[in-house]
């Protein structure tokens, strides 16, 4: 019930304003530039991304992206649960012209500004509350050893949105252990080169689909 897609827009470019009554979690993939949001409560804030840049759109909050280079594209991939809410609702209306304040999903003045606040729940779970994430390159991460060799791993709460988004990291030569789950998964590599095997129970996964 999750949608994504890939946004591009010009040197010197920018995308038109929004506002949704969905969530939306944004992951820069290339180019430099800058977004404002404006709450709702008379608060307003612009933060500059680049490329690895993570950020969480709160909920129906007005915001809009520029490219800050004059040379060069911006492109993000963006996910979005406007597939379940517009199953729910029926309504275009009630999504995208909606004046009602999420109060609840700006958080703390400082998520704005790649700040943010470590809750250690225990390995695998430990989460980084926040609304931007200047870098996940150099993000650091708690070790999750139960995950397969040496990896590491941190889940993030973005703008306070109902979407789960985690990254992992493992060294070279090792592997993140296999595991399955009912939903799907929407994957961006960050850094690295590798491959995934995809398999049904009872499948030999050398057999089946690998995906480089």
């Amino acid at each position: 019930y999750l949608s994504c897609y890939v946004s591009e827009f010009p040197a010197g470019g920018q995308l038109n304003v929004e506002r949704h009554a969905f969530d939306k979690l944004i992951y820069v993939v290339q180019g430099r530039g800058a977004t404002t949001i404006e709450l709702g409560n008379g608060k307003k804030h612009t933060f500059e991304w680049g490329p690895g840049s993570l950020f969480g759109i709160p909920m129906n909050a007005v915001h809009q992206h520029f490219n800050g280079s004059g040379t060069e594209p911006a492109r993000f991939a963006a996910v979005t649960n406007l597939a379940i809410i517009m199953n729910i609702y029926h309504n275009t209306d009630f999504i995208f012209d909606n004046p009602f304040v999420f109060s609840d999903r700006a958080g703390e003045d400082r998520f704005f500004q790649g700040e943010g606040e470590y809750h250690p729940v225990k390995p695998g779970r430990n989460h980084w509350e926040t609304n931007f994430v200047p870098d996940l390159v150099n993000f650091s991460l708690p070790e999750w050893h139960a995950r397969g060799a040496g990896g590491n791993n941190i889940q993030f709460l973005l703008a306070n949105a109902t979407m789960h988004a985690h990254i992992s990291e493992f060294q070279q030569g090792t592997y993140k252990k296999a595991h399955a789950h009912d939903a799907g998964a929407h994957i961006f590599c960050v850094t690295g080169q590798g491959y995934s095997l995809l398999w049904q129970d009872g499948e030999n996964p050398v057999d089946t689909v690998r995906v480089d």
